[in-house]
């Protein structure tokens, strides 16, 4: 840790990152054997970094309570499309660790 990063006590975030397009976020979570429930596996990149390239890109969690309550998260945004604001709109969130209200109605 420290010939690599300078440090032994790095942040996760500081070497496992979330990146698209201009996006580049610290990231949380790791494989899905370590029992973490943020799945995301990681790549190395040529700056002794790592960025994610699979893992939970969909999350909810639903409450079958009156009114129903649900919270979801599409991690690399709504689209695919270059150009579309929609793509990586939703990496902050994860970052953060949050999630956000399902729309149930117009």
């Amino acid at each position: 840790m420290e010939k690599a990063y300078g440090s032994l006590d790095v942040a996760w975030g500081d070497v496992f990152r979330l990146q698209s397009g201009d996006i580049d976020l610290p990231a949380n979570g790791g494989d899905g054997y370590l029992g973490i429930f943020r799945v995301l596996n990681f790549a190395p990149l040529s700056d002794g970094r790592f960025k994610s390239v699979a893992g939970d890109s969909y999350v909810a969690a639903i409450e079958f309570s009156q009114p129903v309550k649900a919270m979801t998260l599409n991690s690399y945004g709504n689209a695919t499309q270059p150009g579309s604001p929609y793509v990586g709109d939703q990496l902050k969130l994860l970052a953060r660790k949050q999630l956000r209200q399902v729309w149930r109605s117009r």
